[in-house]
């Protein structure tokens, strides 16, 4: 975990983007400290740091337990999801349908968080975030997450989509 560890912005932004690769290839008995690290940066009070975590959020989901990803992945989700940086919220547009898709029907809560998310970020303030919604938009229509968000939401997060008046 050196490379993941180091001080300076271009070995961690490196070893962070290969965590989710060393999840497929090492043992479960290591995976821990994989996610120890990834989620250390997660946190990060560096915005490139943060953002490099957030575009590597997908690749860590289909390679974690499923106790992870309510206890790490999840709250970094909702912490990418509701950060200060539009860049950092944009990473987490993917995660949220492949939650859905990835966490198991026991996990209601968290279901209700991740679709919660899902509308809040259709109604983000920067373009880019709403722009990436409305192009996951089928991605999450043939998943799970109508059944999990319930057709209602969808269809109030759908039309308050439509009526984004910013021309870009």
């Amino acid at each position: 975990m050196g490379l993941a560890a180091a001080g300076h912005h271009n070995p961690v932004t490196s070893g962070v983007a290969v965590l989710s690769t060393l999840m497929q290839r090492v043992s479960p008995s290591n995976k821990g400290e994989i996610l120890s690290v990834y989620s250390t940066h997660c946190s990060s009070t560096a915005t490139f740091i943060r953002r490099i975590c957030s575009e590597h959020l997908c690749d860590m989901i289909p390679c974690v337990p499923p106790t992870a990803l309510e206890d790490t992945l999840l709250p970094a989700f909702l912490s990418f999801s509701s950060d200060q940086q539009g860049i950092i919220r944009l990473g987490s547009v993917k995660a949220a349908s492949m939650l859905l898709g990835t966490l198991p029907p026991t996990a209601t809560d968290s279901i209700r968080k991740v679709a919660s998310t899902y509308t809040k970020l259709a109604a983000d303030t920067t373009w880019q975030v709403r722009n990436a919604i409305l192009q996951s938009f089928k991605e999450f229509l043939t998943g799970p997450g109508p059944t999990r968000l319930g057709w209602e939401k969808v269809m109030t997060t759908y039309t308050g989509m439509l009526k984004d008046v910013e021309a870009e």
